[in-house]
């Protein structure tokens, strides 16, 4: 079920989040929390990410904690 089309809205926005987290990264050189999520954007999340230079992502956490720390590279 997509209503009134969330999966692309979500992906946009999880893209963007992406782009601004890897921005943090490279500009303070640490290493950044994001919070916990599903499968499916944890990977939105990563593609996004393997696009970007200068930064590396990792998925940390068991179960419904599962999260992805975004590391300078």
């Amino acid at each position: 079920l997509d209503s009134d089309q969330y999966r692309q809205h979500r992906e946009a926005e999880l893209v963007l989040l992406a782009q601004m987290a890897s921005q943090k990264v490279i500009s303070l050189r640490k290493p950044l929390n994001l919070q916990p999520m599903i499968p499916r954007e944890r990977r939105i999340v990563h593609l996004a990410l393997s696009g970007i230079a200068g930064v590396r992502s990792e998925s940390n956490g068991e179960g419904e904690n599962r999260s992805i720390t975004i590391y300078p590279a």
